[in-house]
């Protein structure tokens, strides 16, 4: 009834709280911690962004739209990989997940501005 909107915020604020506890870890329980947080974060958001790309075309687009949502998943999840493989040689784990986090943030702010206003509008 509330739109995606009211699980992708919640969920971005806990994706960027668990990679802040993840880039502090100092014991197990920290660890167990972060993983919960960035488990509920991730594991919600990345079902809702699929279902909003599906919702977002006509029905005979829907494979499309699959296509592509995963087509740069997977895209996106090699160059983040290349770029924070140099990151950690460079300024080591614990400032490469507070990187994380803050682009975590600021994906929030994109998803506001972009995808959520245009949820709104009428088709």
């Amino acid at each position: 009834r509330k739109g995606a909107s009211a699980v992708i915020y919640p969920s971005f604020i806990f994706f960027a709280i668990g990679l802040v506890v993840v880039s502090l870890i100092s014991n197990q329980w920290l660890l167990w911690l972060s993983a919960i947080f960035i488990g509920i974060g991730y594991g919600s958001l990345f079902p809702c962004f699929q279902t909003i790309a599906i919702q977002s075309v006509a029905k005979q687009r829907m494979g499309h739209a699959i296509s592509t949502f995963f087509t740069l998943f997977d895209l996106g999840m090699a160059i983040g990989s290349v770029i924070l493989g140099l990151m950690i040689a460079y300024y080591g784990y614990q400032l490469s997940y507070l990187f994380c986090a803050g682009i975590t943030v600021l994906t929030l702010f994109v998803y506001k501005y972009t995808v959520s206003a245009s949820l709104k509008q009428p088709k």
